[in-house]
């Protein structure tokens, strides 16, 4: 099995497991929006790991990115540099705030990951109109890669853009979850 293979399989497993972690977040965020009784294992687990899940999130979808274009040979359209600037940073952010305790950063990855979702969706978007009309590809940027080409459809559906959508979602996620603890306090 060749790097590319591995790489994308071991993402593309990654991915439906973060696609099972933020519907079960959201199903207990729901939950708790609806019933007056607070689930303590979940808030326990927020308050001890929330911050360290969010920061091997970023981790990976940065680790991944920078494999797919500077190992395998992938080269980001400029849907996927726009995705990138949003994931980034939340690496080195939710490092210093790991490193000093400090659970404010939920609201800054927030809005990162909610900006950075919406390229992910549109990019995911053009790629599986593609896929139903394949004459709709084009030319997006001076390099000459096309938004929508998609190197590989992983289980059916699972691209670049998906991989990074889930990352964002799971941020997102957990965020939130962060900043409804903080308010409760």
């Amino acid at each position: 099995m060749d790097i590319q293979s591995s790489v994308t399989s071991l993402l593309s497993i990654l991915t439906i497991l973060g696609q099972g972690i933020v519907i079960i977040l959201l199903a207990l965020l729901l939950k708790s929006l609806f019933s007056k009784k607070e689930n303590l294992k979940l808030n326990n687990l927020i308050e001890k790991y929330g911050l360290l899940f969010m920061f091997i999130v970023a981790l990976i979808a940065m680790s991944g990115s920078l494999t797919f274009s500077e190992i395998i040979g992938f080269v980001p359209c400029r849907d996927c540099w726009f995705q990138r600037i949003f994931m980034y940073p939340q690496s080195v952010l939710l490092l210093i705030a790991l490193w000093k305790h400090d659970k404010n950063i939920a609201r800054y990855i927030l809005a990162l990951c909610s900006i950075g979702i919406l390229f992910s969706i549109y990019q995911y978007y053009g790629q599986v109109s593609v896929v139903f009309n394949p004459t709709t590809s084009a030319v997006c940027d001076a390099s000459g890669v096309s938004c929508s080409d998609a190197p590989f459809f992983y289980f059916g559906y699972i691209t670049i853009p998906l991989m990074t959508l889930t990352a964002f979602a799971m941020n997102i996620v957990t965020s939130i979850l962060i900043i409804r603890q903080q308010k409760n306090r």
